[in-house]
């Protein structure tokens, strides 16, 4: 599903809660604080959005929207 451009720049700094079991062969439910740090265009019509974890700067994460709509964090 295509995501307007403009709208999703938005959501760059967006906390999110993520927790430890999104990442593969980890399953335990700890949270790690992160932000929603950049957009990256694959093609004119689907994005990904990278973040960043609050303790490793500099590492990138993709992540799609839904998963980003998923662990935004609510306070």
């Amino acid at each position: 599903m295509p995501i307007e451009t403009e709208w999703a720049e938005t959501l760059i700094s967006l906390r999110l809660q993520v927790p430890e079991s999104w990442w593969y062969g980890n399953d335990r439910d700890k949270l790690y604080s992160d932000t929603v740090s950049a957009l990256e265009f694959l093609t004119s019509r689907q994005y990904v959005f990278q973040f960043e974890l609050n303790t490793e700067y500099g590492a990138f994460y993709p992540i799609r929207y839904d998963a980003v709509f998923t662990f935004k964090d609510a306070e």
